[in-house]
């Protein structure tokens, strides 16, 4: 990048990204950014202030925020075609995304730590994600709408990569019902079982083990396609009658 921004550019990955730490931020910064014409992509740590004055940015494709603060001012990037929202716990609603009608491409995900603990971010509800009609890639990681479950993700039809997880209020029904309204769309939550290297292999016969969606509670995810195929039959049975419901 020929030109940095001391004090708060982080690293110029190339010659058409830059990166901010948010802590630092002056509104100053902001529009210095947003006076380049080369610039497609922002990241930005610890954003506290309001973002707007980046509408003033043509060129900004893809915005990556990470532990933000505020979504201030989110909603008037008009020009964004994709976002990343990480590592969160702050922000409540998804409204500002909601305005985001151009978006293609959305990622949301709590920090690899809330992984195995179960523990999730609750918004409000998802209902402003049905607004992006133009999404064509959702990844939701730990996201747990507090109303309204995944019904406003099933109104998006041009979807065409769907990963949901880690989020353990949704059930088979759930996903089921979002694999039927979402036929033309891939991803592992559309599936009732699928195959995942990280599943290993099963103890008994060291077959490659598979793994559930949604499996009942207090029941395994990973099963092995011989040895548990009674099992396997009996939850593909039940999404395919959950996707008629």
């Amino acid at each position: 990048m020929a030109e940095e921004n001391p004090g708060n550019l982080l690293r110029a990955s190339d010659t058409n990204t830059i990166s901010l730490d948010g802590r630092r931020l002056t509104n100053a910064d902001l529009y210095a950014v947003a006076a380049r014409p080369d610039v497609t992509r922002v990241k930005i740590f610890g954003l506290k202030q309001s973002i707007a004055p980046l509408t003033m940015l043509a060129s900004l494709r893809d915005l990556d925020l990470t532990d933000p603060a505020t979504l201030d001012g989110l909603d008037e990037l008009q020009q964004l075609e994709g976002l990343t929202l990480y590592a969160f716990p702050r922000i409540t609603t998804l409204e500002a995304i909601g305005a985001l009608t151009n978006l293609k491409k959305l990622l949301l995900s709590t920090p690899p730590g809330y992984d195995a603990s179960r523990k999730c971010y609750e918004v409000d509800s998802l209902e402003p994600l049905s607004r992006l009609s133009r999404l064509e890639s959702l990844t939701m990681r730990g996201i747990a709408p507090k109303s309204g479950r995944l019904d406003p993700i099933r109104q998006l039809t041009k979807l065409r990569r769907v990963d949901i997880s880690h989020v353990y209020m949704f059930g088979l029904a759930d996903y089921a019902q979002l694999a039927a309204a979402l036929p033309a769309a891939e991803g592992h939550c559309l599936q009732p079982v699928f195959e995942a290297t990280w599943a290993g292999a099963c103890p008994q016969c060291g077959r490659p083990r598979v793994v559930l969606t949604a499996p009942p509670p207090r029941t395994p995810r990973m099963a092995c396609p011989v040895d548990d195929q009674a099992r396997l039959e009996r939850h593909v049975a039940a999404w395919n009658a959950a996707k008629k419901l």
